[in-house]
């Protein structure tokens, strides 16, 4: 039986052998190869790891008790006229419905938009496909797009109730999106929105709305909300008059928004 001194001797005397071949330069070129390949390899991905840590990060905000995502408006005649020449225009009062896209992050965001996706009525699976794609109103500015600074969030219109005073007809409701040749003339934008079948939202009927806030420089995320403009009260003020704050806001039931996956 061989001892253990003459299996080591034997061991030792074939390692300096094919060390006399360069068979340990082959591998150890091989292995300073692969070595290479693996930095390079961690390199990239720690770089895009980084880039990705540094994207700005959106999520959609909504506070059914705060009154800057429901603002009340009650415009007079010359506030509301769209027509200068129409001086009988009646006077109205408006409810809208703000969500707000919060930036988490310390970097700005690039171009966010809210992009309306698609819209389910009652409880339906089935999409309405009379509206288009289009995208959700910045509050206060006539536009789609805009820049969110870190740590700063932004409304954007989803949809309001109108209410025309002296008038036989219940409130009628809107989806606040615009089409991509948005005009300059809010008032013209605003008549378009009223007038247009895509933007006309029933009253008594339930809707899913599907959007997503998109941002080229940040990902994407998707949403539903679900909403809703009930009819009236036995006990609500007489139609013809100011509806006031709290009886609109009242009729509008609101749940959501809600993260979802892509659809």
């Amino acid at each position: 039986m061989p001892n253990i001194s003459s299996i080591l001797n034997d061991l030792g005397a074939w390692l300096l052998t094919i060390a006399d071949k360069d068979t340990w330069g082959v591998f150890g070129n091989w292995f300073s190869g692969v070595a290479t390949l693996a930095v390079v390899f961690v390199a990239v991905w720690l770089q895009a790891w980084l880039e990705w840590r540094k994207r700005p990060k959106l999520k959609i905000v909504y506070d059914a008790n705060d009154s800057n995502d429901n603002v009340y408006v009650h415009l007079d005649q010359e506030e509301n006229r769209v027509d200068e020449s129409n001086k009988s225009e009646p006077q109205t009062e408006e409810l809208w419905l703000r969500v707000n896209v919060l930036n988490t992050s310390r970097a700005s965001a690039r171009d966010v938009e809210l992009r309306f996706i698609n819209s389910y009525k009652n409880g339906s699976d089935i999409r309405e496909d009379h509206r288009p794609s289009w995208w959700f109103k910045v509050s206060n500015l006539n536009k789609f797009s805009v820049a969110i600074p870190p740590r700063y969030k932004q409304p954007f219109d989803i949809a309001y109730i109108k209410n025309v005073a002296n008038s036989d007809y219940d409130v009628c409701s809107f989806l606040a999106i615009v089409p991509p040749n948005l005009s300059d003339d809010w008032k013209a934008t605003k008549n378009l929105m009223e007038r247009s079948r895509e933007n006309k939202l029933s009253i008594g009927a339930r809707y899913r709305l599907v959007f997503a806030v998109v941002s080229s420089n940040a990902d994407a995320k998707y949403y539903e909300l679900n909403y809703m403009v009930s009819e009236r009260a036995t006990d609500d003020i007489p139609r013809k008059n100011f509806q006031s704050k709290d009886v609109l806001r009242r009729r509008l039931i609101i749940s959501g928004p809600t993260r979802i996956a892509a659809p």
